[in-house]
Formats: C-alpha cells, sequence, structure tokens
C-alpha cells in the first residue's frame, strides 16, 4: 500500500474541505471529507490520483483508492474505489460513504486514505 496521508476527523469541522497534496516520492491524492451530522454519514470524494508512483515492471500501475475508519475492524469500516488499469494520473471521481458516524465519532476515529498499486 501506498499511504499517502492520515486526515484526523476532527479537522472537518462539519464541512467539506478540498485537499490537494503536493506531489512527493508516492504521488498524491486529491479528495474531500464531508461529514453531515444530520443524516449521520462521513463522504470521501475521491477525485484523481498524480504522478503515482509506477508498481509493475512496465512502469504502470493499476491503482485503487482504499479508506479505513480506525478504530474499527468490520468490513463496513474499509470502503475502495473502482481501479483504474494502467494508470499513474488516475481520474476516479467516486463518492465513498460511511454511515452511522455520530458527533462523538468526530474526536474518536480517523480517516486513512491509501493509495494501492497492482
Amino acid at each position: 500500500d501506498q499511504v499517502l496521508d492520515i486526515i484526523a476527523l476532527e479537522e472537518i469541522n462539519y464541512q467539506e474541505e478540498e485537499t490537494d497534496f503536493d506531489t512527493g516520492e508516492l504521488g498524491a491524492i486529491k479528495f474531500s471529507l464531508q461529514h453531515d451530522p444530520i443524516e449521520k454519514m462521513l463522504n470521501i470524494k475521491v477525485f484523481s490520483g498524480h504522478k503515482l508512483k509506477p508498481m509493475d515492471v512496465g512502469g504502470t500501475s493499476d491503482p485503487y483508492v482504499k479508506c479505513t475508519l480506525i478504530p474499527g475492524h468490520s468490513k463496513a469500516t474499509k470502503l475502495k474505489t473502482s481501479r483504474k488499469e494502467c494508470d499513474l494520473n488516475p481520474v476516479f471521481n467516486e463518492k465513498l460513504t460511511y454511515h452511522g458516524i455520530f458527533d462523538s465519532d468526530i474526536n474518536t476515529k480517523t480517516s486513512k486514505i491509501s493509495c494501492v498499486g497492482l
């Protein structure tokens, strides 16, 4: 796994934040987080990847983005996008949604966002 960033949910402040990181050695993922306290949902919009690290001998990768809510061990805490074949600058434009996210979870959980290359 290429772990590009870990975002603490407490940084969301109940509004949508779009994050666009400088491209490092592993590349970058552009995404936003939005907590809806009324519907008790956390939405993660995954927009794109940029200059991802090649993971195969052909110099490409088949990446997808994996989100994990920590702490949590059930399958419901793990979400992922579709896989993009042979693409180091993939466009995902996908929304991943966690249900049952209460205000109290904002201070106790972390969302780990990873880019996995195959």
